[in-house]
């Protein structure tokens, strides 16, 4: 059991014991607020109320799209969004250029770009061929194809079947 659990319950039984916060607290070596705490939930909602909760956090800050816009971006060379005399990235000149490129997507700082980028393990510095699509509607497509991951049909079933076998799909 976890150990948040376990004290939980231990506050309760030492209640039981002796109904007094602050010997229970003293004994167990928590604050009495965490004594009470724990006491008035469990009294509340019974056992249940001693199980940890789901906390929400803080919800994404940079949503799927942008984050595809960034990565395409990285992919590339300089030379092909306008950014002249840089054959390789950097990352202040990606940030820029993602911000003048997409003024409309989610804005991010250089931390958040360089985050991104190392979450997908891409060294834009690094690359020295990457293999586009001459496709012209090849954007518009992967936006629909991420939108259907990302929010599939109610009742469906969303398969991918890649025919590009140096790139596995990785489960999510």
């Amino acid at each position: 059991m976890p150990y948040g659990h376990i004290l939980r319950v231990q506050i309760v039984l030492a209640l039981t014991d002796d109904p007094c916060v602050t010997r229970a607290a003293r004994s167990l070596g928590v604050d009495r607020k965490t004594v009470r705490h724990w006491r008035d939930r469990f009294l509340q909602e019974g056992r249940k109320g001693l199980d940890t909760r789901r906390r929400p956090g803080r919800g994404v800050r940079v949503d799927a799209l942008s984050r595809c816009h960034l990565l395409a971006l990285a992919c590339g060379r300089p030379a092909d969004f306008g950014v002249a005399f840089r054959p390789v990235w950097t990352l202040d000149c990606l940030h820029e250029t993602y911000h003048r490129l997409y003024p409309d997507l989610t804005p991010m700082s250089r931390t958040t770009l360089a985050r991104i980028l190392g979450e997908a393990e891409i060294r834009p510095h690094r690359v020295r061929l990457w293999l586009h699509s001459p496709d012209p509607r090849f954007r518009e497509k992967v936006t629909e194809i991420c939108a259907l991951y990302a929010k599939p049909p109610p009742g469906s079933v969303v398969l991918c079947i890649d025919e590009k076998t140096g790139m596995p799909s990785l489960p999510m």
